[in-house]
This record gives C-alpha cells, sequence and structure tokens, in this order.
C-alpha cells in the first residue's frame, strides 16, 4: 500500500510537469526576469534570449546599473552601494552615489561648496545645506583692500568715479575699477565741450583725451550794440554797421 501511493504521488507530479505547472523556484526565476527592467540584482542571465550585451535593454545612464548578457540570456548588474553616480549637480553640497539595487541616492557632502558671491562672501556647507557668509571687516579683498563685513569689498581710495581724476575740459573721465584703481577714459572723437560764447569758434574732443579747436560760424558774438549786426565769417568775428552811410543810427533805428 505504502509502495503503490508513492507512485501515484510521482504520477501527479509528473502529470503537473505535463499540464505546464511551474516546478518549485519558479517564484525566484520570475524574479530574475523582473530585475531585467530594474528589479533586484541579477548575477545570472534569466532575462530575455540574447548573444551579446547589445541584445539586452538599455539601463539608466546614471552609472549604477549595467546591463550583461550571461549564459546567453539578459541580466542587470548592480554597482556598488556608495559608488559615485555618473550624474551630479555641481556646488549643491550633496554628493548622488549608488544605493547598491540599481537606484541613485543623494548624500551631504561638505566638500562641494556652493558658487557665487564674491571675494567678501564665504562659501559653507553645513551637513548638506549650502551658506554663504559675509567675511569679515578685515577679510582683505582686491589687493589692497578689505571687506565692508556685509559682503562687499570697501576700502581707501577710490570706491566710486568721483574720487578719480577727472579732466576739467571734459575730453577723458576718471573711471574707478575694483578698489584704489582709477583708469582713464577718452571721450569719443567730435563730442563738443564747453568753449567761449560768441568766438565763432568750437571746442571738440580728439577721441585721445585732447581736444581741438575748429571753426564754428554759428557761434555769433554779441557786443550789445543795437546799430551793428553781429555775424561769424570763416571763424572771425565781424560786427557790421546796421545803416549804410550816410545813415546814422540811433538806438538800433536808422535815419538820413
Amino acid at each position: 500500500m505504502a509502495h503503490g501511493g508513492r507512485a501515484g504521488e510521482g504520477r501527479e507530479t509528473f502529470g503537473r510537469a505535463r499540464r505546464g505547472a511551474l516546478p518549485f523556484g519558479a517564484a525566484a526565476v520570475a524574479s530574475l526576469l523582473f530585475a531585467c527592467s530594474g528589479g533586484v540584482q541579477s548575477t545570472s542571465g534569466d532575462g530575455q534570449p540574447c548573444k551579446s550585451v547589445a541584445d539586452c535593454p538599455l539601463v539608466p545612464p546614471d552609472g549604477c546599473s549595467a546591463r550583461a548578457c550571461k549564459g546567453r540570456r539578459c541580466a542587470v548588474d548592480f554597482t556598488a552601494a556608495g559608488t559615485d553616480s555618473a550624474t551630479q549637480t555641481p556646488s549643491d553640497c550633496r554628493r548622488a552615489v549608488c544605493d547598491g539595487a540599481g537606484g541613485v541616492k543623494d548624500i551631504p557632502d561638505d566638500l562641494d561648496l556652493p558658487m557665487g558671491g564674491g571675494e567678501c562672501v564665504i562659501p559653507s556647507c553645513n551637513n548638506g545645506v549650502p551658506a554663504l557668509t559675509p567675511a569679515g571687516v578685515n577679510a582683505p579683498c582686491f589687493g589692497t583692500c578689505h571687506c565692508d563685513g556685509n559682503g562687499a569689498c570697501a576700502g581707501p581710495g577710490c570706491i566710486t568715479d568721483t574720487i578719480c581724476p577727472q579732466d576739467p575740459v571734459g575730453c577723458w573721465v576718471g573711471k574707478c575699477y575694483g578698489c584704489e584703481e582709477c583708469s582713464l577714459v577718452n571721450v569719443p572723437a567730435g563730442t563738443e565741450v564747453f568753449s567761449p560764447f560768441g568766438d565763432c569758434k568750437a571746442l571738440l574732443c580728439d577721441g585721445n583725451g585732447g581736444s581741438m579747436t575748429v571753426i564754428d560760424d554759428k557761434d555769433v558774438p554779441d557786443d550789445s550794440d543795437p546799430c551793428t549786426v553781429d555775424s561769424c565769417v570763416n571763424g572771425v568775428p565781424t560786427h557790421a554797421p546796421l545803416c549804410p552811410p550816410p545813415q546814422t543810427c540811433n538806438q538800433g533805428v536808422c535815419s538820413p
């Protein structure tokens, strides 16, 4: 009876196999098939058929997984946990690393300092949180200057253009760059600057920081005499009589 029972059990097992029932361990195989699309790590080929890695599905470009062809089946191998990811965001006080299961996670990186702020701002990270802190008032900046304690560079000497020398004629201007550094900038050629009124001349900048005098017959003089006609002739002031001889002029009125 016992022997017959064992034979029956064998026939039943064989029957299940013929009907397509999965044998013991099929759940593990199914998990490994899922691994080919980013599931659990695979160390053997259990995915779609392949002849080379090129036949297998692509994986994310973060460097935390790699496609493989093992035993003519596609597989996915995962990079070790803690390995730097191939995709990083610079200067955010964070570091992207592989989690060992094909994913990516961020961890604090206090050496990945934030950018910006200038010479009078100190960048730092505090457990993955970026910060920009103003430097102290004695911190140097731009060589001979010092920080003002609020993140800006200050110091003696040139801070604004008004401290730099200026051309009294107006054909060059002093510009302040950085700290204590004045630079002279020439005014464009042809720019008219102040010149005496009514001399039949104009004063123009020459573009090299100097000036030049040119004829200006529109710069008519005024001798305040109502009995003369003021004009410029080729740059020369003239005051012709208002009344031709023998007429005489009296307060701008001609009489015989």
